[in-house]
C-alpha cells in the first residue's frame, strides 16, 4: 500500500467475499465516518452502492489521478501520507470545513426517516 508492504489475508478472494459480498470485485459501496452512520434511522447500506466502472468515470471525472511512480521506501511513503501538506492534512481540512453541512445533512435525514 503506497510502497508499503502490509500483511493481508491469505485468501483474499475469500475475505472479501464474506465482508463485502459476492460482487465485492463489480461493485463500489462508498462509506466514511461521516455519512450514513449504521446507528442511524436513516441508515441504507444500498445508499451509495454503485457499479465499479460508474465509480471509477466520478473519479476520474474529479480529477484525480494516481501517484505518478510509488515510494523509493519506506520513509518516503510515509512522508507522503505525514510530511508537511501530506494527504491526511489536507483530507482533515476538508472534513473540518463539510462538518456543519455533513450534520445538517444528518438532521434533515433522520426528520425524513422519522416522518416515513
Amino acid at each position: 500500500f503506497n510502497g508499503v508492504l502490509l500483511p493481508g489475508p491469505g485468501s483474499p478472494e475469500a475475505w472479501l467475499r464474506r465482508c463485502y459480498g459476492e460482487d465485492w470485485n463489480t461493485t463500489v459501496r462508498v462509506w466514511n465516518h461521516e455519512f450514513n452512520f449504521e446507528d442511524s434511522v436513516a441508515f441504507n447500506p444500498d445508499r451509495i452502492t454503485m457499479p465499479l466502472a460508474q465509480y471509477l468515470a466520478r473519479v476520474e471525472a474529479l480529477g484525480y489521478t494516481p501517484p505518478d511512480k510509488p515510494p523509493a521506501d519506506i520513509d518516503e511513503a510515509l512522508a507522503a501520507i505525514s510530511g508537511p501538506d501530506n494527504a491526511a492534512d489536507r483530507t482533515h481540512k476538508a472534513s473540518e470545513a463539510l462538518k456543519f453541512q455533513l450534520v445538517r445533512r444528518r438532521n434533515q435525514e433522520e426528520a425524513l426517516a422519522k416522518q416515513a
